[in-house]
């Protein structure tokens, strides 16, 4: 087992999944940065928390490129010991689907995601830190009525497959939790229990991929 260091990025933080990571991963003695597109949000979930560990939070889109890079150069200043890309869009297709759509599930999940690869490749070198990222089952099985929710998915997923092939030579870990179910309270798809097995798989690194059935 690997004894974390103190302090993770936490990427796509709301009230649901993003609160419970948050929660657990302070549980087990870490500082957190904590980034979301509402600040004002998102400085109230950091209060919730309040665990006594220091909390640093950034309003950021990471759909937005040039916004999202911004908040990664102050991040790259950090020591890091890992960070979890919890982001995307789980609402069904509208009714007139396009190619911009399509793009933003896109931009959402997989490029967003590697952007944030690329940004914290050498913290993260530095520290032998970890790269979590929230899959989803759409990208196993595709559902009908939500193509872009099923392509982003598949392509996180390939691509975090060929990142813990890549990225193990420099010493960092890469996988990713893919949730088989709708995430609520009181079920088996609670947050608090996914959120459990994302501090597992930072702590025992020894899959790529955990499906959370």
């Amino acid at each position: 087992m690997i004894i974390m260091s103190k302090k993770v990025l936490i990427i796509g933080v709301g009230s649901g999944l993003g609160k419970s990571l948050a929660t657990k991963f302070a549980q087990e003695g870490n500082d957190l940065i904590l980034i979301a597109r509402q600040k004002e949000n998102l400085e109230k979930i950091a209060a919730e928390v309040n665990t006594g560990v220091d909390i640093q939070t950034y309003a950021a889109d990471v759909t937005d490129e040039a916004d999202y890079a911004r908040v990664l150069t102050i991040i790259q200043q950090e020591e890091i010991s890992g960070f979890i890309y919890n982001v995307g869009i789980t609402a069904p297709d509208n009714d007139n689907f396009t190619r911009d759509d399509l793009e933003k599930h896109f931009q959402a999940d997989v490029a967003g995601a590697y952007q944030t690869v690329v940004a914290l490749h050498d913290n993260l070198v530095a520290t032998k830190g970890f790269a979590l990222f929230t899959g989803g089952i759409a990208g196993v099985t595709p559902f009908p009525g939500f193509m872009g929710l099923s392509v982003a998915k598949a392509g996180l997923r390939n691509m975090v497959q060929l990142l813990n092939t890549t990225l193990k030579t420099s010493g960092i870990f890469a996988g990713t939790i893919t949730v088989g179910g709708v995430i609520k309270p009181d079920t088996h798809f609670a947050p608090d229990l996914i959120a459990e097995k994302f501090v597992e798989l930072a702590q025992e690194r020894n899959v790529w991929e955990v499906n959370y059935q």
